[in-house]
């Protein structure tokens, strides 16, 4: 009964100014995905059902990721 997913990256570190790390893909109930998004996205969820967030480093850009971070996942009807 979800509707909306609002997905936020924490880093950790102080020294990681220009983090590489991202939400890749969304992977939808039904198979298709969509994507690539940020460390801040917002996304309507429009089937029922379970979805897959995969995470990335962003490969055409920066440096390779390492470091902490929190991931922040809200669900809103």
């Amino acid at each position: 009964g979800y509707k909306k997913i609002d997905v936020k990256i924490f880093f950790l570190s102080a020294a990681a100014m220009n983090p590489n790390l991202r939400l890749s893909q969304i992977v939808m109930p039904d198979g298709t995905m969509d994507g690539p998004f940020g460390t801040e996205t917002e996304y309507n969820l429009t089937q029922n059902g379970g979805y897959q967030l995969i995470f990335s480093e962003n490969m055409m850009a920066g440096d390779p990721w390492s470091g902490d971070a929190t991931l922040s996942v809200t669900l809103s009807k």
